[in-house]
């Protein structure tokens, strides 16, 4: 009975050991602690909520500046207008998030699952976005983006995060002289608008077959080169 549970307290502090907030309930977790921080307005700037389980959790407008949510659980959460900028963000899940217009100004990203993510509006300047996958999002009006098609060889489009004469000489210098080719015929910006960004997979597919014709993109093995992996 919940008459004989004990309240738990979670602390929520900062990688220094800095203590942010904490909240003292039964049957609380670190997603029941953090919504409550929110919903007070705690400054949560540099939290350390790295793998946290923070699934479907309502975080609209909270200020996780810098915060270390690396392999974060945030699926379908609600961050609407939130500020993450600069936060760590790597290897986070975010599939289903709702990031309209959040601040992910400088945020790393890197290799972030943001499939079927709202960034519609959200400020992305000086995101590491490097195999983060953006399958299905929403990008419309999102600031900072530099989608490419194809700039790795198992991603059907990326955000550019350097020059692309950069990635054009990676690729003769360091990719099997048979896949050269191939790769730079396929690596191109996208051409499409910010505002006309598709909103599902189905759309992201129809743009890729206007913009990338004849292309040999394998949606199943996730790769240009799909008779090479076959056995």
């Amino acid at each position: 009975m919940d008459l004989f549970k004990k309240n738990i307290k979670i602390q929520i502090r900062t990688l220094a050991g800095n203590l942010l907030f904490e909240y003292e309930s039964k049957d609380n977790t670190i997603k029941k602690t953090l919504e409550k921080a929110v919903k007070e307005r705690a400054d949560l700037r540099g939290a350390d909520l790295g793998e946290a389980n923070l699934g479907e959790a309502d975080l609209g407008e909270a200020d996780l500046r810098e915060a270390d949510l690396w392999g974060a659980d945030l699926r379908r959460a609600d961050l609407r207008g939130a500020d993450l900028g600069e936060a760590d963000l790597r290897e986070a899940d975010l599939w289903g998030a709702d990031l309209w217009r959040a601040n992910l100004r400088r945020v790393d990203l890197w290799r972030a699952n943001l499939r079927r993510a709202n960034l519609w509006g959200a400020n992305l300047r000086g995101a590491d976005l490097r195999r983060a996958d953006l399958w299905g999002a929403d990008l419309r009006r999102a600031e900072g983006l530099k989608l490419c098609w194809h700039i790795h060889h198992d991603q059907l489009v990326e955000n550019l995060t350097e020059p692309l004469k950069n990635r054009i000489d990676y690729i003769k210098k360091e990719k099997p002289k048979d896949e050269i080719k191939l790769r730079l015929k396929l690596l191109k910006k996208v051409k499409c608008k910010p505002e006309n960004y598709p909103t599902t997979l189905e759309g992201w597919e129809e743009l890729h077959k206007k913009e990338c014709p004849n292309c040999p993109w394998d949606s199943k093995r996730q790769t240009i080169f799909p008779l090479k992996y076959e056995k």
